[in-house]
């Protein structure tokens, strides 16, 4: 595991938890950290999660910051990619 890749990982404790956009915020953030924080167990370089989840790289990049939302049908191929079940990602 590479030591700048997990002072990358935004913690829980830092996100807000009150209001409807807040709450939808904090659960991004939950479900991007989990998909990080699986990939970097299993050494998993994120452009070679892309490709095993038929994603581009970026877009990977945009999930596991949080940037943007990810669609359920997307979810399912990263917890494909990982070999793990959707409810451990969420």
């Amino acid at each position: 595991m590479r030591g700048s890749a997990k002072q990358n990982i935004i913690y829980i404790f830092d996100m807000p938890t009150k209001s409807t956009k807040s709450t939808e915020l904090y659960m991004k953030y939950l479900i991007a950290n989990a998909i990080k924080k699986i990939r970097l167990e299993k050494n998993i370089s994120q452009e070679k999660l892309a490709q095993l989840s038929k994603i581009s790289r970026r877009h990977m990049s945009t999930i596991e910051t949080g940037e943007t939302d990810i669609k359920c049908q997307t979810l399912e191929k990263i917890s494909k990619g990982l070999k793990v079940n959707i409810s451990d990602i969420y």
